[in-house]
């Protein structure tokens, strides 16, 4: 993985906000599909990044909002992990 994805911090609105864009300029005219095509590619880069950290035993930042239980899933994983 890039040094550049392990030295930063992972901001899934930021990422979602210029897939979505991105996505819409590809000629994609349905803002719903828009929004659920840029969804999917966050959540695909965000699983992928906690799993490659987790296995380099790196560090790892994100933006969370940590809402409900289920947002400590991922500092949980890295916990379990040592």
């Amino acid at each position: 993985m890039p040094n550049k994805l392990r030295n930063s911090i992972f901001d899934g609105d930021k990422l979602f906000i210029a897939k979505r864009n991105e996505i819409w300029a590809s000629g994609v005219r349905s803002r719903k599909e828009c929004r659920n095509r840029a969804f999917e590619v966050v959540v695909e880069i965000f699983e992928k990044l906690v799993e490659d950290s987790i296995i380099n035993n790196i560090n790892f930042v994100y933006e969370g909002h940590f809402t409900n239980e289920a947002t400590w899933d991922v500092p949980k994983k890295f916990k379990a992990a040592g």
